[in-house]
């Protein structure tokens, strides 16, 4: 009777978790779906990052996505016979070109962050350590010791090439992540149909090819985060051996050490293993207890190598809670964008951790009064930063490279006069309304669906939509979780094109009755 009672209340546990993720990715991606055709935010390509807002040329979008629609129903007759391996190969090839091709075209200069990592990479390569002193970068900001790390190695073995090296390394990552998602795609649909329309898909997909000239990590970490996922998902689907674990473990510890907001697939990971194993208690607790401690060992290591290195205390920084409260406050660039308030907050706090934590949850609790206040200024301030960040189509890709004064190939792609330019800013403005939708389509068409592996991405999207409502926003942190909803919006787009060759099917029968 207990054990009984024991399983029914899982199964209510479970039904009532898979139900609250669906509704709200339902209700999330209804959201993103509607404003993405109505309203579109951009970026100026000076070095100002301010972002504007324009209501959207419907026709334009629509035009975008019924012809992408097209050609996919088009295409997909066309290879339906060819080779799966075919075409992966295929398109893993043309990624990893078209990426050289803009690395070698755009070789865009280093500034701001990234420029700031090179300089202390190279500083520690020569073993200056008063890059750690009060108000110095690494200071103020050791999450970034990861990907200074990776630099330092890269400066020690090849010197001036570093940053060309690192931008290489992006266009392998790039294909690895390419590949990644495949392969969830096929754990999770295991269509060919549905696979030879995501890997047309990924190559519409032109932010992220951009960001290979990106200096700041965020390619290798949505490379190993998606591999994270996808073998949590062999364990959880096909095989349960615990090499899948670990190499999920090892995959997510180096992403959060590359980008510490990669802690956002770490907490979808483990959720995963708490709900999906809850009939293996041990397997659960192993699981769970393998991913945590990996994620510890690495930041340790990070941590004490610099610590042992410098002789500097990495624990005496701007304290997270200040990016909370920037992102809650207005800025010039956007509202929660930044505003410079950490760095503030920080030296008016005499470099004192704790006080400038005291101080930026005072302003935490200032802007809830002011909210709640003026429920019409929080309605207006959460909602352009809601389309800031994920209605913006290109995801800052042409912001993060440097205008080009020579007329070239490169100046034709990326500088705002550009035809060229336009045309491909109204694309990805297109696309971003159809993988909404279609993943939208797919989640609604899915909603009853037991299997709770389906809901691994979704669990992700939306810890990190909710993470970045109150967190510092940018454009370019939301592309890693856009792309985890494009294996959905495949299977969206195969059924309405599946839908509409019953349809072509029914008025061919009836033109031949008639």
């Amino acid at each position: 009777m207990d054990n009984n009672h024991c399983l029914r209340g899982k199964f209510f546990l479970n039904k009532f978790y898979q139900g609250t993720i669906k509704i709200f990715m339902i209700l999330i991606l209804s959201a993103l779906s509607l404003s993405s055709v109505l309203v579109t935010a951009y970026m100026s390509q000076s070095y100002a990052e301010k972002t504007f807002f324009q209501i959207n040329r419907i026709i334009i979008v629509l035009f975008v996505f019924f012809t992408i629609i097209g050609v996919i129903f088009f295409y997909d007759k066309l290879v339906i016979k060819v080779d799966e391996k075919k075409v992966l190969y295929s398109v893993l090839l043309i990624s990893f070109c078209f990426s050289i091709f803009l690395v070698f075209v755009l070789n865009p200069p280093l500034r701001g962050d990234q420029l700031s990592i090179y300089e202390n990479a190279v500083a520690m390569n020569h073993g200056d350590s008063s890059v750690f002193d009060v108000g110095k970068y690494l200071q103020l900001f050791p999450h970034q010791l990861g990907l200074v790390l990776i630099n330092e190695v890269l400066f020690a073995l090849f010197q001036d090439k570093t940053i060309l090296v690192f931008r290489i390394i992006n266009c392998i990552g790039l294909v690895v992540l390419v590949y990644g998602l495949h392969e969830i795609c096929k754990l999770l649909f295991n269509s060919s149909r549905v696979l030879y329309i995501f890997d047309l898909l990924i190559l519409g997909c032109f932010p992220l090819f951009y960001f290979v000239t990106f200096y700041y990590g965020n390619i290798l970490t949505m490379t190993f985060a998606t591999l994270a996922i996808m073998y949590q998902l062999r364990y959880l689907k096909k095989e349960r051996l615990m090499r899948y674990v670990i190499v999920s473990a090892i995959c997510i510890s180096i992403a959060i050490v590359i980008k510490s907001n990669s802690l956002i697939f770490l907490v979808g990971i483990i959720l995963q293993y708490l709900f999906f194993l809850n009939h293996h208690m041990k397997k659960r607790i192993w699981c769970i207890v393998l991913s945590i401690l990996s994620v510890l060992i690495f930041q340790n290591c990070v941590n004490l190598y610099y610590e042992i290195k410098t002789d500097a205390t990495l624990e005496d920084s701007i304290p997270k809670v200040a990016w909370i409260a920037m992102g809650l406050q207005d800025s010039n660039r956007g509202p929660g964008w930044y505003n410079g308030y950490p760095r503030i907050v920080y030296s008016q706090s005499h470099a004192n951790t704790q006080l400038a934590a005291e101080k930026s949850v005072d302003s935490i609790n200032d802007s809830i009064h002011k909210f709640i206040k003026n429920p019409k200024y929080a309605i207006s301030f959460f909602g352009k930063k809601t389309i800031s960040q994920w209605n913006n189509p290109s995801f800052q890709c042409f912001w993060i490279q440097d205008k080009i004064e020579n007329e070239n190939v490169g100046s034709y792609l990326i500088n705002e006069a550009s035809p060229l330019r336009k045309i491909q800013e109204s694309f990805m403005d297109g696309y971003e309304f159809l993988v909404y939708l279609m993943a939208l389509i797919c989640v609604w068409i899915k909603r009853k669906d037991d299997d709770l592996s389906f809901i691994q991405l979704e669990l992700i999207f939306i810890g990190g939509f909710i993470f970045h409502i109150i967190w510092e926003a940018k454009g370019q942190y939301t592309l890693q979780y856009f792309i985890l909803v494009i294996p959905y919006a495949a299977y969206g787009i195969e059924r309405v094109i599946k839908r509409m060759n019953q349809l072509l099917r029914r008025m061919k029968i009836k033109k031949h009755i008639m």
